[in-house]
Formats: C-alpha cells, structure tokens, sequence
C-alpha cells in the first residue's frame, strides 16, 4: 500500500488529514484507505456585490476505504451516516466502503478485484496497526479478467434490462406505480454492473444515491442523467430512488404518468452510458494487456 499522493494539492492534504482524524477519533478503525478523490471548483464574480470580488470555492470528496475492527458491533450504515456528518462541517463529501479486518482478508482470499487493486494502488491514510492485511495473491491474467468482467456484466446488465422492459409494459398497461418500482430496479442493476466491472466492488445497497456517488469514481456521467441541482430535479430523483419500498409498502402510493414517462427516458439514457462504459473499459483492458510471442488466433481479436 502507498503511504503519500503524487498530486493532492496541499490544502486537500490537511483537510484529508483532518477528515481521517476526525473519523478515527469516532469509529476507531483498524485501517482507513483512501482510493479516490474529486474536486469541484467555482468562481464567481457580480458588480453587485460588496467589494466586487472574485469568489472561489473548492468542495472535495473523497473515496475510502473503512476497516474496521473485528470486534466493532456497529451496523455498517450507522458508520457511514456518522461518517457524513463528521464530514459535513468539513464541507467536503465522502463516498465510504465499509469492511471489518477478516472480511477484508476474506475477500482478498478470494481474489477480490476491487480489493486487490486498493491494496496496490490506494493510499493507506490510517493505520492502527493492530492487525494485517493478507498480501493478495499474483494478479489474474488477461483472460481470466476480461471473462470475469463479461461475465459479471451479462448477467447483472441483463438483469436490468429486463426490469427495464418490465416497466415499459406496465406503464403501456397503466400500472405507474409496479412500473416505477422495476424503474428503480433497472437502475440499482445497471449501477452495480459498472461498479462490478469498473471496480471489483460488489454492493448490495438499494441506495442509488450512493451508487452513483461510487461510480464518480471513474464517471460522472450517470450522475449528469439525475443532475440534482433543482428542487424538481432532486423531487424526481427522490421518486425513483425511494420507490424500492414506497411502491411496495406506502398506502395511496400514485405516480403521474408524465412523470413515469420521464423516469422512463432518464433510464434508458443510463442503460445506453452504461453499455458505452462497458465497452470503454473493455476497450481499456484490451489496450493494456502485454505483448507476449507467439502470438495466439485470440490476440488478433478484442
């Protein structure tokens, strides 16, 4: 694991440092890993201001990686919620993986992707050192990867569209609400498919607010498809994200068909990205393979 960042500005160091001190003091890990950060800059400048002066504010997020202790009794998303709010005063975002030590060397163990790549590339930004982590073992070869990544993503991104296409027949037969719900659905499977193939990571959470927080990590641009930055904007973003249990379980639960119709659109646009992100990373494996002789008939293809 590194220890130092090649190109963190330093403001972003000290408010890293601060976060990461700040979330030891609460939760108490064993490790905290950081494997991604983004930063968002503004500028702004009216002759109707006091001053006329050239605002500028930066706000960060940062990706990481929480291990705790294996004797830590906390449910995995009061730690996140704690940690959110712990970063809020902060005013920078996080985006947190949770894992206890022996899940991590479980995982490990078992050839996780995701986890092999953090313990080689992510920055270590906290260490109680009470205990290790198993060193992964040699890196999976070529086709082993590119079968694991087609592989996972058939299935997952085949699940989704068929949610997808569920929803369409049910909005052609007015059932809005059944429709929203397989909506979601689409949305929860084709996110965890990039995630699966971008990252290694598996997630289980329903929260597409979360998921696509993760997938900024390496796109942002299935966050662009639900920008968010008006209240319509966000209220239709909230239908769909709380219609895995508002479909199911509030009374008098309706949803207007133009705004069926929207979502509708606004997951077809991701399925379409989706694909696209697909074959990019494909495309990117393909690329970065080594050259080795004599070649075979499967190096003539991608």
């Amino acid at each position: 694991m590194l220890t130092t960042f090649d190109n963190l500005a330093p403001g972003l160091v000290t408010l890293l440092a601060q976060l990461v001190q700040k979330i030891a003091g609460a939760i108490h890990p064993e490790k905290i890993l950081c494997y991604g950060y983004r930063t968002s800059s503004y500028k702004d400048w009216s002759c109707f201001t006091e001053g006329h002066e050239t605002q500028e504010r930066i706000k960060a997020t940062f990706d990481l990686l929480v291990i705790t202790r294996n004797d830590n009794n906390q449910e995995d998303h009061e730690i996140l919620q704690q940690i959110n709010q712990l970063a809020a005063p902060l005013n920078c975002e996080v985006t947190t993986v949770v894992q206890s030590v022996d899940a991590v060397n479980d995982l490990i163990a078992k050839g996780s992707r995701f986890l092999t790549t953090l313990y080689h590339k992510a920055v270590l930004v906290y260490n109680a050192d009470n205990s290790d982590l198993l060193a992964p073992q040699t890196a999976p070869s070529y086709e082993e990867t590119k079968n694991r990544i087609e592989s996972t993503w058939n299935k997952c991104f085949q699940t989704a569209e068929r949610f997808y296409k569920t929803a369409c027949f049910c909005l052609d037969n007015g059932w809005n609400e059944k429709a929203l719900f397989d909506l979601h659905q689409a949305t929860q499977h084709t996110c965890m498919a990039l995630l699966r193939v971008y990252t290694g990571y598996r997630s289980t959470t329903h929260n597409l607010s979360r998921l696509l927080a993760h997938i900024e990590n390496f796109s942002f641009v299935p966050s662009f498809i639900f920008p968010r930055l008006t209240e319509e904007e966000t209220a239709l973003f909230n239908l769909l994200n709380k219609a895995y249990s508002d479909a199911r379980y509030k009374e008098n639960y309706s949803v207007p068909t133009d705004i069926a119709n929207l979502l509708k659109k606004r997951v077809y646009q991701l399925l379409l990205v989706a694909e696209k992100l697909y074959n990019k990373k494909l495309m990117e494996i393909h690329n970065s393979r080594t050259t080795t002789f004599p070649l075979t008939p499967t190096d003539t293809t991608v």
